[in-house]
């Protein structure tokens, strides 16, 4: 029953030990879940906004070639009416309605020029004094090289308007013999890039740059620092690559055109977005992590509180509760097991039995319920004596409803007289109190020890009973013992020899 007991508490604090476990492990899972889950939310937002990136870079660039695809319509509408009417004069009033409509009809088009083989305008769509061109680089690169496709010329300030930045696109009318007669060119406005592009990226941290390979930027979305015609390194300087490390970009050429088209993304953008996505979920999962740990921790309490009870329930099952001495049953249990070992070691082991007698009539309390906390004063003092008194192996017991018994392991009768003396020594100082009123505790001690030969306890806890009796006629605290060797024929008889603690004997008259 004990082993059962044990191991009943022992998997309580198994379960608690594995509730507290299983508590902090799914703890754990939660929050790794929730960390990788965020984890995965911000890669899942990078790599969207990657895939947002290239579409928009795709769809800027889909849009640039059509843009110059158009100059080659353009400049073969002016050459097909310049070989038609080759013999009219150049700024006749035909070629002039050719060049306002084809402008009117190109919206990205600010102006539209003839050049002769000097760079001088021929003809054009305004009426201011016509500029010398031949100094610019949409005009100079066909005066130097011989090139038959368009030509798409640096960004630069227009000379008419200083703030207004432009880029002449340009194809060449070659003679016969190679040389230069004629340039067409188309100026395009680069705030048509801002106007063209800017309702794709109206969003915080997002950038678009339009720019040759060289770094020539034409366009700039937004364009904060005014950046526009200024040339900067194509990722390859330390400047250049630290902000490319510092920004998600997604670049892409333009097909037989000389535009590099980018997009990047500002990550700090990103992580704000990122972070105000996986607040809420931040948020939810503590609540729950924290909700589960003090679902354990009331779940481990609550188990603690119960095997608790449960121990003192089983304890007070035990002991007594006036004296917190182990139970008549609970002590004769341990007996057993003693003697079994006193059999196999041929260890001593004796017995003695306490009993209190009733105080002087003039010292107890009138009433019932004064009468019983005095009592309870008593039995209390005098355990805590008895208690003091004994060593950890002693066996403690309330036996009666006034009487201590005592089982001694490893203890003969000269051990046990000792201690029996110590006890009642001890006794005859404690001094109790009731009602501003003192008295001493008064008692009797009963001795003897176990035989060898006796299977059980019931030879031993008959002689010290019949000790106590005589302790207890004979007078106040004394102490009476009876041998364990003497014969079973005279203990069940009336005649019982008993010792006192001088060592001499007497013989009870029969008759009495």
């Amino acid at each position: 029953m004990q082993n059962t007991v044990h191991e009943y508490f022992s998997w309580k604090d198994r379960f608690m030990k594995t509730s507290w476990a299983i508590g902090l492990l799914s703890a754990l899972l939660i929050l790794i879940f929730v960390g990788y889950d965020i984890h995965l939310q911000k890669e899942y937002l990078y790599e969207e906004t990657r895939a947002d990136a290239r579409n928009l870079v795709k769809l800027v660039e889909s849009d640039l070639s059509r843009t110059m695809g158009s100059f080659s319509q353009i400049f073969g509408s002016l050459e097909e009416h310049l070989e038609a009417h080759h013999n009219n004069r150049m700024d006749s009033p035909g070629l002039r309605r050719v060049i306002d409509e084809l402008v009117l009809r190109n919206n990205y088009l600010s102006a539209l020029l003839i050049l002769d083989s000097q760079g001088q305008v021929l003809d054009w769509n305004n009426n201011f004094q016509k500029p010398d061109l031949s100094q610019r680089n949409y005009f100079h690169f066909h005066k130097v090289n011989y090139f038959n496709g368009l030509y798409i010329g640096l960004p630069q300030p227009s000379l008419l308007n200083q703030e207004q930045m432009i880029a002449g696109i340009s194809k060449a009318i070659h003679n016969q013999n190679q040389s230069l007669d004629k340039v067409l060119v188309a100026i395009i406005d680069l705030k048509y890039f801002q106007r063209q592009y800017l309702s794709l990226f109206d969003e915080p941290g997002m950038t678009l740059t339009i720019s040759s390979p060289a770094g020539h930027i034409y366009a700039r979305i937004p364009d904060r620092n005014g950046l526009v015609g200024q040339q900067r390194q194509a990722y390859g300087s330390n400047e250049e690559a630290t902000e490319a490390r510092n920004k998600l970009a997604v670049q892409q050429a333009v097909n037989d055109y000389p535009f590099l088209v980018t997009v990047e993304m500002d990550p700090a953008t990103l992580v704000s977005a990122w972070k105000d996505k996986t607040f809420l979920l931040v948020i939810t999962s503590g609540a729950f992590v924290l909700g589960l740990l003090l679902l354990t921790c009331h779940n481990v309490c609550y188990r603690r509180r119960q095997r608790d009870a449960m121990e003192k329930l089983r304890m007070d099952s035990l002991h007594d509760p006036e004296t917190q001495f182990l139970n008549l049953d609970k002590a004769l249990d341990q007996a057993k097991l003693e003697i079994k070992r006193a059999n196999r070691t041929k260890a001593p082991f004796s017995v003695i039995m306490v009993g209190l007698e009733n105080t002087s009539p003039s010292d107890l309390a009138k009433s019932s319920g004064n009468r019983k906390k005095q009592m309870a004063e008593v039995l209390e003092s005098t355990a805590e004596v008895v208690r003091k008194s004994s060593r950890e192996t002693d066996i403690l017991s309330r036996y009666g409803d006034h009487e201590f018994l005592l089982l001694l392991p490893d203890t003969d009768m000269q051990g046990a007289m000792i201690y029996a003396r110590k006890v009642r020594d001890n006794l005859k100082k404690r001094h109790c109190a009731r009602s501003g009123r003192e008295f001493n505790i008064t008692f009797g001690i009963g001795v003897t020890q176990w035989a060898p030969t006796e299977a059980d306890l019931s030879g031993a806890l008959h002689r010290v009973d019949s000790a106590l009796y005589e302790a207890r006629k004979s007078g106040s605290n004394a102490i009476r013992w009876i041998p364990h060797n003497l014969g079973t024929e005279d203990t069940s008889s009336s005649v019982v020899w008993l010792h006192t603690k001088t060592g001499q004997n007497y013989k009870p008259d029969a008759a009495k």
